[in-house]
C-alpha cells in the first residue's frame, strides 16, 4: 500500500512538471525577449550583437547560462563574460573584453598580445601607440622575448619601444628615444635601472646608439656625428 502511495505521488509530481513545462514555460511572455549587452563602449557593442540572434524567442527552460557562457567565451576577443536573466525574460551578457598590453610583429603582420600572452587580434582592431613591439622571426622567439619584457616593463616603466633577438646571446631593447640596451636573459634586473639612466641621461650631451648590459661594466657606444666623431 506504502508503494501504491508513493508511485502515485510519483506521478502526480511528472504529470505537474510536464504540464509546467508545457504552459508555464513554453508562454510567450517567458521567453527571451530581449537580449541586452553591457561591459563594452558603444561601437565595440556592435561587434557582438550577433549573440541576440542566438537567444531571442528562446524559452527559459532551454536557458542555461554556463553554456551561454562557454559559447560566447569561445571567441578568443573575450576574457570574461558574466550571463543573468532578469525580469523573467530579459538577458544580461555583460563582456570584459580583452585589452592589448604589447604588440607582436610577425611574417609582416601585427598581431595585439594582452596581459597574459593570449595573442587575439590584429592591430587594425586596437590602436595604442605607446605599446611595445614585440619583433620575432619565428614562434620559437615569442616565449622567451615575453619573459623578459614582462621582467624589465615595471623598472623600465613606459620606456620600451621594441624588442627584439639579434642572436643566441644578444637581445635589443630599442628604448623610446631611440637607444638600445643590449642583454640577454641572464642580465640582471638592477643592470637594466643604470642602462636605461645612462641611456636617458648621456644622451642629453651626445647620442647613445647602444650600452651593454651583459658584461660586468656598462658598455656605452656613442653614435658618431657626420665627422666620425
Amino acid at each position: 500500500m506504502g508503494l501504491l502511495i508513493r508511485l502515485s505521488v510519483f506521478v502526480l509530481l511528472s504529470i505537474g512538471i510536464i504540464k509546467t513545462h508545457n504552459n508555464f514555460f513554453k508562454r510567450d511572455d517567458y521567453k527571451i525577449n530581449s537580449v541586452e549587452i553591457t561591459g563594452l563602449s558603444e561601437e565595440k557593442k556592435d561587434e557582438f550583437s550577433f549573440f541576440k540572434d542566438n537567444f531571442l524567442g528562446e524559452s527559459l527552460s532551454h536557458i542555461d547560462t554556463d553554456k551561454i557562457k562557454n559559447f560566447i567565451k569561445q571567441d578568443v576577443r573575450i576574457e570574461d563574460v558574466k550571463v543573468n536573466i532578469y525580469d523573467y525574460n530579459k538577458l544580461n551578457i555583460d563582456i570584459k573584453k580583452r585589452k592589448p598590453k604589447y604588440y607582436l610583429q610577425y611574417n609582416n603582420n601585427i598581431f595585439l598580445i594582452d596581459k597574459n600572452n593570449i595573442i587575439y587580434g590584429e592591430i587594425h582592431e586596437e590602436k595604442i601607440s605607446s605599446l611595445p613591439f614585440i619583433l620575432v622571426k619565428n614562434s620559437f622567439e615569442i616565449l622567451p622575448l615575453l619573459g623578459i619584457i614582462k621582467n624589465i616593463e615595471n623598472v623600465l616603466k613606459g620606456s620600451i619601444s621594441q624588442i627584439y633577438k639579434v642572436d643566441d646571446n644578444c637581445i635589443n631593447i630599442v628604448l623610446t628615444n631611440g637607444s638600445i640596451l643590449k642583454t640577454n636573459e641572464k642580465v640582471p634586473l638592477e643592470k637594466y635601472v643604470i642602462g636605461e639612466t645612462l641611456c636617458f641621461g648621456l644622451s642629453k650631451d651626445k647620442k647613445i646608439n647602444y650600452v651593454d648590459l651583459r658584461f660586468q661594466d656598462y658598455v656605452v657606444k656613442y653614435l658618431e656625428d657626420k665627422n666620425g666623431e
